[in-house]
């Protein structure tokens, strides 16, 4: 192979690289993100349920939903 080519090849690879790792962070972020959204919502949720504004079942259908979603992405 000639070098002019490898070395193009090897450009190209270093910039799908770069973008991999900037794709990657994004996506990191976003997920960390709706974690912390979920957290808030969680408390929230405790929040009404202490104060006896949301039912017994109804607060923990929601809870075991919103654990579940967290989970996934935590995963």
């Amino acid at each position: 192979m000639p070098q002019d080519w490898a070395d193009y090849l090897n450009e190209i690879l270093e910039k799908d690289k770069v973008e991999s790792v900037q794709s990657v962070s994004a996506f990191v972020e976003k997920n960390q993100k709706m974690i912390t959204d979920i957290t808030v919502k969680l408390q929230r949720l405790l929040d009404g349920y202490l104060d006896q504004d949301i039912d017994k079942e109804i607060y923990r259908g929601e809870k075991a939903k919103l654990l579940s979603e967290k989970k996934s992405l935590e995963e």
